[in-house]
């Protein structure tokens, strides 16, 4: 796992990735109707607070759904949307702007998988990075979700970029310490981005494995001056939305916590994301495995393994659950299903065997975007 790659094998490498995992993401996102609730609602108000425009220039700094404040997700999948619908009449039919609005999801979806690369990369080398992207562009879970232009897509695009680059921040010392500058001033926008797509999740989800993978590092990699400083541009980056927000829309704060006070009448028991295993097919058998191995085959997973922890439980402990919630858990389960199928065993025949029937299932899944049927 740790020999170099040469030229050819990195340009083969990327061939791969690209021919494994764009064509599913890309073809037929317009073919399935707009009914997914989440993906209605953000379609729906990006649409609104648009055509809105023609009449008040201003309208793009509070979004609306039915003539009322849609504040209690944040702005930027509504502002993205409308970046990608500039220069349609007014009246462009629906289909269009739900078409362009899921490019832009897809392109998102491909995002995350460069941050996998990044971060297999950093942690363990290249080879590594793209047997992680690759896991985590073909199994069945990403390639249903990111397909949609929904908030849960942006959440998981920027969570893992911002992990990616906060990993690349706390690499040893000798490298050159604009790295780490850099590093953490990129982990921070791209940490805030998180914010403006899906509010307090981001730093659930992100933020907070940011400080324990920080504290967890060595004495002489920890960087806590890095870290808040990534934390406060995050901040930065966000709160003037909400300042704004707060000084204009009556009831600002009472719409907000509609967000975290639903109602339900009924919730899902504690070991409801135990069926996140079925979901990535056909990566299910070597997530098993990088999880019972743990970090002890290779310690350098031990972030990975920390950060999948951290979500699982977190998300886990409340009674409200749904599939789409764990969707930035899946960087992950693409940096340790890599772990096993990389690594050297005494079977090695078996390994490779194994290793080829799984690489046909995950082109037969990639496949599923070519389906005449939605399948979405």
């Amino acid at each position: 796992m740790d020999r170099p790659l040469t030229p050819s094998g990195f340009w083969l490498r990327v061939i791969a990735l690209v021919l494994l995992t764009v064509p599913p993401l890309w073809f037929g996102l317009g073919d399935a109707d707009c009914l997914f609730h989440m993906e209605v609602r953000a379609v729906a108000s990006s649409q609104e607070t648009w055509m809105r425009l023609a009449d008040d220039a201003q309208a793009w700094r509070v979004p609306s759904w039915n003539g009322q404040p849609r504040i209690n997700k944040p702005p930027l999948v509504v502002w993205i949307n409308m970046l990608a619908w500039a220069g349609l009449p007014a009246d462009a039919p629906v289909d269009i702007l739900v078409n362009r609005a899921r490019l832009l999801a897809a392109a998102l979806g491909w995002l995350t998988l460069l941050g996998v690369l990044w971060m297999g990369r950093t942690l363990v080398n290249t080879r590594f990075g793209f047997a992680a992207a690759v896991v985590t562009g073909t199994n069945l879970f990403f390639l249903r979700n990111v397909r949609l232009a929904t908030y849960d897509t942006y959440l998981l695009a920027f969570c893992t970029l911002s992990m990616a680059a906060a990993l690349w921040a706390l690499q040893p010392r000798g490298t050159r310490a604009s790295r780490h500058r850099w590093g953490w001033a990129l982990a921070g926008l791209f940490l805030g981005a998180g914010l403006l797509s899906k509010g307090p999740m981001a730093l659930l989800l992100g933020g907070a494995p940011m400080i324990l993978l920080c504290a967890l590092q060595p004495a002489g990699r920890r960087s806590w001056a890095g870290l808040a400083s990534a934390l406060g541009l995050a901040l930065a980056v966000t709160l003037p939305w909400y300042a704004y927000v707060w000084q204009t829309v009556p009831d600002a704060v009472a719409l907000w916590r509609t967000e975290f006070s639903a109602e339900r009448t009924r919730g899902q028991p504690p070991w409801y994301y135990l069926g996140l295993l079925g979901l990535v097919f056909p990566w299910t058998l070597w997530l098993v495995a990088g999880l019972l191995r743990g970090g002890r085959a290779d310690p350098r997973l031990r972030p990975a393994l920390v950060w999948f922890a951290w979500i699982f439980i977190v998300l886990s402990l409340p009674g409200a659950k749904q599939q789409r919630y764990i969707l930035p858990i899946l960087p992950t389960v693409g940096l340790l299903a890599a772990g096993v199928l990389l690594h050297p065993t005494p079977f090695r025949g078996w390994t490779r065997l194994h290793t080829a029937l799984l690489l046909l299932a995950a082109v037969a899944v990639s496949g599923l975007g070519f389906l005449p049927e939605p399948w979405l």
